[in-house]
């Protein structure tokens, strides 16, 4: 399975959801372009130096970010799913052992017949 790249500083929105390009030299650029998002022309570059609208990249980092959030719980719930059917599995086997009288933890050996 392919390594994901992490989340880099600027994948999120800060705390205030508002993105700061208060710098012209950084986002600022006197040739309109069309915006990556919108298409609609622009002289706002994002932190990469693609043309962007400030609003349309708050809105897609928004996006970004409940997307995250949302795969992370998924992952997290599978996660306990796992462990709870391991644990299902376990105590399974453990009550088979029991039935068997083979005693609690005791599992039996592959390539051996029933005595």
């Amino acid at each position: 399975m392919a390594r994901q790249r992490g989340p880099g500083p600027d994948d999120y929105l800060p705390a205030s959801g508002v993105l700061d390009w208060t710098d012209p030299k950084r986002h600022w650029a006197q040739r309109p372009r069309p915006c990556r998002f919108c298409k609609g022309p622009t002289c706002l570059r994002d932190e990469g130096g693609r043309p962007s609208h400030k609003t349309c990249a708050e809105a897609h980092r928004a996006r970004k970010q409940a997307h995250a959030e949302q795969a992370y719980e998924q992952r997290a719930r599978r996660a306990d799913q796992r462990e709870l059917d391991a644990h299902t599995r376990q105590e399974r086997i453990d009550e088979d052992a029991d039935r068997s009288g083979r005693g609690p933890g005791a599992r039996r050996r592959p390539g051996r017949g029933r005595l």
